[in-house]
């Protein structure tokens, strides 16, 4: 007998509607190394933080104590960790404290905010693989955090340490690999000081020396990429919402060019094509700085690989920052024959920088503004030279105040730029206040005009009294590049003179219009709570700093997640993907969004199944109502279940 569900058909009628579906120089050290780029903006020198050194493995630069400034935590190879305090206004003698034992030999320091009280914590990792954590109770500048530390976890020698929350529930679990082992997520239960942590091996194998971590396919979840120490396979490995499962791995090439075996010692994530999305360079155990570029499909195929050229050894680290402040990103990195290199894009190839070298093959480099002067400096730790840094000696914007003269139409601007290392380097200065640009002015190359520290006043057209927006920038007419930080700074228009008898502090603004009216340094409190702007880091009191805050001046917005001047708490679409908050399971993700409220029909006939809208059912209907015998079907409605929140970094 022929079974009448062999086949099954159904109507499909075309309406319209749409649906949408997320998808799964010249630094130059005081000790006599000579660099490449004589003349640029790597000139200046290196300073010993401490002379307090030691053979470490790991460095990790943070804002430890929360006053604003970087310290350093650096781990030493007998297991010892110490904290070095950055003073805020010194290059040498750092206070450090040795914080405790984190077993022997650190291999990977990093910091966050564990238990989420708001500070940071430290997790450390040994070479035979113990994982540390050290408890931030705010007591920080002590030689011994006693019982405020301990070991949770114990295989092999952890290479690999990072820290990100996984998933989804807001706190930040470890990720772990080691030389023995696979690599393993360490699940934060919430409770991260109490007892040990339960771990997940999602990748099997051994021989991990790092990682890299992104969300390489936008799905709002962190994959990975890896390859293991005798293979030069690297894959892609995706994070398919289930992270304490297997992840299954897409090869997207070798990292070996001539048939040997060669490991990939460091990874960094980042769009080198403006193309969107997640490119990723990788260093190797052959010397080789390459890149792999992503052509929007991921997890399917090979990558494209670009060699941009071989540093000295192994490549032990890498990273991606605009070091010379010209709107593009240079590479850095370090590698095993002890020499630290930045690689400076020039409109086709990089060019690679010789900065200097660390103490040995295994010294650690960290970047980070260390003097709060907008630019980038480096970081080691050695036995010799102990705590170390390359200044970036970029010329730093210092002061600007608008003047205005009652005596004539002009207003005057004062600024003050401190650089002591450029020679015969013309600069072109401009300013713009309210929106008004004005080239001020030429240096003079045989002097140094403007670069040395000392206040230069030009004339400008008038302005009123009040608080001028003001950006500074400067560009080097030598093909060097911009030279001055670009960015917004607030001040006061200042009169001259005795004009304003009501100003008792001096400082330009009338005693009617200044909160601070005694204090020459300070004219406005926007919170109300005693402290000028010019010294708070919150000015609007809402919990959040300036520096991390969308709109600085009102406490009922702090973020601005697409960009749209409308802060998030009023914004009703706040991906700005035409779909409301309120609709949106993904509201802070424009790739990835789709209505709560969206039901769907699904229609089930002779073991097949369908899924209509409401449009295409009630058009259907008298269809439906006249085959119903026919095809024998039933009916029911279905709600999709909420997806998950899948988050990332």
């Amino acid at each position: 007998m022929k079974s009448k569900n062999k086949y099954c058909t159904l109507l499909v009628i075309i309406a319209s509607f749409s649906i949408v579906i997320p998808v799964s120089d010249e630094y130059t050290s005081l000790d006599g190394i000579e660099c490449s780029n004589e003349g640029g903006f790597y000139s200046g020198g290196s300073f010993i933080l401490s002379d307090y050194g030691f053979d470490s493995g790991a460095i990790e630069s943070v804002d430890i104590d929360l006053d604003g400034d970087y310290d350093i935590i650096a781990g030493r190879n007998n297991g010892s960790v110490y904290i070095f305090k950055n003073p805020g206004d010194s290059w040498e003698n750092w206070e450090y404290y040795e914080i405790g034992d984190g077993g022997w030999d650190i291999e990977q320091i990093r910091t966050g905010d564990l238990d989420k009280d708001g500070d940071y914590d430290i997790v450390t990792s040994d070479y035979n693989g113990r994982i540390y954590l050290w408890e931030n109770n705010g007591s920080i500048w002590v030689n011994n955090w006693t019982d405020r530390y301990e070991q949770i976890y114990d295989s092999s020698g952890k290479y690999v340490l990072e820290l990100a929350d996984m998933d989804g529930d807001g706190y930040l679990d470890i990720i772990a690999g080691g030389f023995t082992l696979g690599i393993e997520i360490l699940d934060n239960d919430k409770t991260p000081f109490e007892g040990s942590w339960s771990a997940v091996e999602i990748l099997t194998g051994y021989g991990y020396y790092a990682i890299g971590l992104d969300d390489v396919d936008e799905d709002g979840d962190l994959d990975i990429a890896a390859s293991q120490s005798n293979s030069d396979n690297i894959y892609i490995f995706e994070n398919e919402g289930k992270p304490w499962s297997s992840w299954s791995g897409n090869k997207i090439g070798d990292a070996g060019d001539d048939g040997d075996s060669e490991s990939v010692h460091s990874y960094y994530f980042i769009d080198m094509d403006d193309d969107t999305d997640l490119d990723l360079l990788t260093g190797c155990n052959n010397y080789n700085l390459t890149w792999w570029e992503n052509d929007g499909t991921p997890h399917s195929g090979t990558w494209t690989s670009h060699w941009l050229g071989d540093s000295d050894g192994q490549i032990k680290g890498i990273d991606m920052l605009d070091f010379d402040l010209d709107g593009e990103l240079e590479i850095i990195t370090h590698d095993s024959y002890e020499s630290i290199y930045v690689w400076d894009y020039n409109g086709g190839n990089y060019d690679k920088i010789y900065i200097g070298e660390k103490y040995s093959y295994r010294s650690p480099v960290d970047v980070v503004d260390l003097d709060d002067d907008d630019d980038l400096d480096i970081v080691t730790m050695g036995y010799t030279n102990g705590l170390r840094s390359w200044k970036n000696v970029l010329p730093a914007f210092k002061n600007g105040y608008v003047t205005p003269d009652y005596g004539n139409s002009d207003t005057l601007f004062t600024f003050n730029v401190e650089y002591e290392s450029y020679e015969n380097i013309e600069v072109d200065i401009t300013l713009e206040i309210n929106g008004k640009e004005y080239l001020m002015s030429k240096t003079n190359p045989s002097d140094n005009n403007y670069l040395d520290g000392v206040d230069y006043t030009f004339s400008l057209n008038g302005l009123e009294q009040g608080i001028a927006e003001y950006m500074f920038s400067a560009e080097s007419t030598d093909g060097i590049g911009a030279i001055g930080d670009n960015k917004t700074h607030y001040g006061p228009i200042i009169y001259s003179g005795s004009q304003t008898p009501d100003d008792t502090d001096g400082d330009g603004i009338a005693n009617s219009n200044d909160d601070f009216p005694n204090n020459p340094n300070e004219w406005n409190d926007n919170d109300g709570d005693g402290i000028g702007d010019n010294t708070d880091t919150d000015d609007d009191g809402d919990g959040y700093l300036d520096s991390t805050d969308d709109f600085p001046f009102d406490n009922t917005e702090w973020n601005d997640n697409d960009n749209d001047g409308i802060g998030d708490n009023e914004d009703t679409d706040d991906d700005n993907d035409g779909i409301l908050d309120s609709d949106d399971n993904y509201p802070f993700d424009s790739q990835n969004s789709i209505a709560d409220n969206l039901n769907t029909i699904m229609i089930i006939a002779f073991g097949c199944v369908g899924i209509l809208s409401f449009a295409i059912i009630i058009n259907s209907v008298l269809n439906f109502v006249t085959t119903r015998r026919q095809f024998n079907a039933s009916f029911r409605k279905d709600v999709p279940e909420e997806l998950p929140d899948r988050k990332g970094k």
